[in-house]
């Protein structure tokens, strides 16, 4: 299952290059353990110790976790104990690469009119020994998974019922009538649950950071692309979207290339990737 979503998101990336005959967006709400929503209609789960962000902005939802460590000492996170539930299936958050880098300076004196005499600096690259799936978090820094999006599998459960219609900003400040679907917590087509465990210290004491999402929108866009409305312009975290393609046979040529991307994508990734030490945008 989850080889099937993670291979979803890379197609989806690929189709982006092909016409779309119609588009569908879908709007995510929250029903536990979400504390708010920032300016960017992410959802936040935070307490003294931790901030988790999730944001669902993009083509078949991709699921992007930034976890921020707020303390003053080191936090890990367990992926390979953590969970997206998409219904009653669960998928693995695991990653199994793991790269860090920092930098380390010193100076020594000889105290001779109060002048230092050396200087040295360097930078490391190399990879933390730490249990398998175990990610580190440096005091008052971030990391960030993107791995999964939740695809499309649940499309055909959602039900074949009338439309209402909407008004919506368009991205040039006009407005336009869109064909809305709306669910509540019960009736609702979709539901998602996150599991994050993390913890400080030693690996017995953790906690479990359980938050839930529904699908509480779905909305029959026809031509309208994500960019040509104003909540799809400016990328809001409870806003994903879907696009019918014309031409079965480009589906399978895209499908093929596919395959050779994502390998060629995990050893960039490997090869490049350094995670980001800086202040969250959302702090």
């Amino acid at each position: 299952m989850k080889k099937l979503i993670v291979f979803t998101c890379f197609l989806g990336l690929l189709f982006c290059l092909s016409s779309c005959s119609s588009y569908y967006y879908s709007m995510l709400s929250a029903n536990s353990g979400i504390s708010g929503m920032n300016e960017y209609n992410d959802f936040v789960q935070e307490n003294d110790s931790v901030c988790i962000i999730y944001n669902f902005y993009g083509e078949d939802a991709p699921v992007n976790v930034t976890v921020y460590n707020k303390l003053d000492e080191p936090m890990y996170i367990d992926w390979q104990r953590s969970s997206l539930v998409l219904g009653d299936e669960a998928i693995s958050y695991y990653q199994d690469v793991m790269p860090v880098h920092g930098k380390v300076e010193s100076y020594s004196s000889t105290w001779q009119d109060g002048t230092v005499s050396g200087y040295s600096s360097g930078s490391f690259f190399g990879e933390v020994q730490l249990p398998r799936g175990v990610e580190f978090i440096p005091p008052k820094s971030r990391v960030e998974s993107s791995a999964l999006c939740l695809g499309r599998e649940f499309l055909d459960q959602i039900p074949d019922r009338s439309f209402t219609k909407r008004s919506f900003v368009t991205s040039d400040g006009n407005r336009t009538n869109l064909k809305v679907m709306e669910f509540t917590e019960r009736n609702s087509p979709l539901h998602i649950r996150s599991y994050l465990t993390i913890y400080t210290g030693k690996e017995e004491h953790k906690s479990v950071y359980e938050s839930s999402f529904y699908l509480s929108e779905w909305v029959d866009a026809g031509k309208m692309s994500p960019s040509g409305i104003r909540i799809g312009q400016s990328e809001e975290g409870n806003f994903s979207y879907y696009c019918n393609r014309r031409g079965q046979t480009t589906g399978w040529i895209i499908g093929y290339a596919a395959l050779g991307v994502s390998a060629l994508t995990s050893i960039i990734l490997i090869v490049t990737h350094k995670p980001s030490m800086d202040m969250p945008s959302h702090f």
